[in-house]
């Protein structure tokens, strides 16, 4: 079978590059390794979070706004293709402050943010709460606490459902999955790419190194 992409790593990265490539009528063979190595994708919050993203990079800024407004549609399109529900919820979310410059520089930031992009001043929303009005969103906070910024953009889901969703959605929609694969190098050639593994090669057209920690060994291969 000719694949079109090659996916090394089946983490959160690699399985929703692998969904989306799906979607869209590719032909995906992911390599992953087994069950019992430390991957981030177990280990997050499962944050969508927009506060704190991109400042200093405006763009970088948008990108995590316009990704976390699609995040409804995604989560309901996944959880229906897969039946798997992802806990997900965007009820907005609080930075604290612990004292009052971090309140001054996290404000300062957040205007120079805005006033950096049309976009971002348009839709960017944000709201700066005292100790006593943060005490409404979250009772019993230490006195340590200055305050903090609250915004409707962020929220959360499961990781290990969002990662077992995307999974089970992209199998159903034809990605060939290799477990347990550890892949040893890559090889460039004039019609793609293969990955040698222990068990065999596998190649396509193009390459993915979604491998986390594991892509510092194997990206130079072929450099």
């Amino acid at each position: 079978m000719q694949f079109d992409f090659l996916i090394i790593g089946g983490g959160v990265v690699g399985m929703a590059v692998a969904y989306g490539l799906l979607r869209r009528g590719q032909k995906v063979i992911m390599l992953d390794e087994g069950d019992d190595v430390l991957r981030a994708s177990r280990g997050n919050a499962g944050l969508t979070w927009v506060q704190g993203k991109g400042i200093g990079m405006p763009r970088y800024a948008e990108l995590s706004l316009q990704s976390s407004d699609a995040w409804p549609f995604f989560a309901s399109e996944l959880s229906e293709r897969s039946g798997v529900p992802l806990e997900y919820s965007r009820q907005g979310g609080i930075d604290i402050c612990f004292d009052v410059q971090e309140a001054e520089a996290r404000v300062a930031s957040y205007r120079k943010l805005q006033a950096s992009s049309p976009y971002l001043a348009r839709y960017f929303q944000w709201e700066y709460f005292d100790r006593q009005g943060l005490l409404t969103h979250l009772p019993g906070l230490g006195e340590s606490i200055h305050g903090g910024t609250w915004s409707p953009h962020d929220g959360h889901c499961n990781p290990l459902l969002l990662l077992h969703a995307l999974l089970t959605a992209s199998l159903k929609m034809g990605l060939s999955y290799h477990p347990g694969c550890s892949v040893q190098r890559l090889e460039s050639n004039i019609v793609g790419f293969t990955a040698n593994t222990l068990g065999g090669n596998f190649s396509a057209e193009r390459i993915i190194v979604a491998a986390g920690l594991g892509a510092k060994h194997l990206s130079p291969c072929w450099a």
